[in-house]
């Protein structure tokens, strides 16, 4: 998907999420899957064009993925029904950063401005998301629906003002190869090598409390480190070959 469109429109709840991952793990069919979720949305959305258009975006996220992206899918399918909610969490914020770019830059904005202040309005998230895409009445109902599905996946409180938010609880991945996972994730949806210090803290994983050394990438065979000048440690993700013959 090019950086420039919406994608991200729709109100997704974290157990759409949960359902579709499953059932994506279970079938490795996509009309399985899309058939699945359209009769449980049918219980929670009314109308077919609504249902039909949750669906297009959650198998956007877990199933309608670039080939770059099938190796991280296919970890995270593997891992996802013996993980807590939480760390599930985790694989659902990387599939969708990789699905929509608007949804990096949203998440992004939000974390900077949660560092900066301690809470944002929904008003001014909208205009710097604006100042950067240009006005788009798409953006006008994508936002909101961002920032309501990030409510509803705990990420976000509202607070006692109308349209203030502030971070929810924040989550600590229960292993080091959770952490690797989400860093590859976030390292593939932006396209470059980058800072050690920077993939660390990253402004869209502002949900997650990560720590972390260059030494435990040694742990990951698809990122690695090395040193550009004389202290800055960037990380680098290894294009895996397919096996001759």
């Amino acid at each position: 998907m090019t950086p420039d469109r919406i994608g991200f429109d729709r109100f997704i709840r974290l157990r759409w999420l949960d359902e579709t991952a499953l059932l994506a793990a279970g079938h490795r069919d996509g009309d399985v899957l899309r058939r699945a979720m359209l009769q449980r949305l049918a219980h929670d959305l009314a109308g077919k064009e609504a249902q039909q258009k949750t669906v297009i975006q959650l198998t956007r996220i877990w199933w309608r993925v670039p080939e770059a992206h099938i190796a991280l899918r296919d970890e995270a399918l593997a891992r996802f029904d013996g993980c807590a909610s939480e760390d599930r969490l985790i694989f659902h914020w990387g599939m969708t950063l990789l699905a929509f770019p608007l949804f990096d830059q949203v998440t992004a904005t939000i974390g900077r401005l949660l560092r900066l202040q301690g809470s944002f309005r929904q008003l001014q998230l909208s205009q710097r998301t604006k100042a950067d895409r240009g006005h788009n009445t798409t953006l006008d109902k994508a936002i909101p629906r961002i920032v309501r599905s990030l409510v509803d996946w705990g990420v976000l409180e509202r607070t006692g003002d109308v349209g203030v938010y502030r971070a929810g609880q924040q989550l600590t991945p229960a292993e080091p190869a959770l952490v690797l996972w989400l860093l590859e994730a976030l390292l593939l949806s932006r396209g470059v090598d980058l800072p050690l210090n920077d993939l660390l803290r990253a402004a869209e994983l502002f949900p997650f409390s990560i720590s972390f050394m260059a030494h435990d990438l040694t742990h990951s065979n698809r990122l690695q480190v090395y040193q550009q000048g004389r202290e800055m440690m960037m990380v680098h993700r290894v294009m895996q070959q397919e096996p001759v013959g």
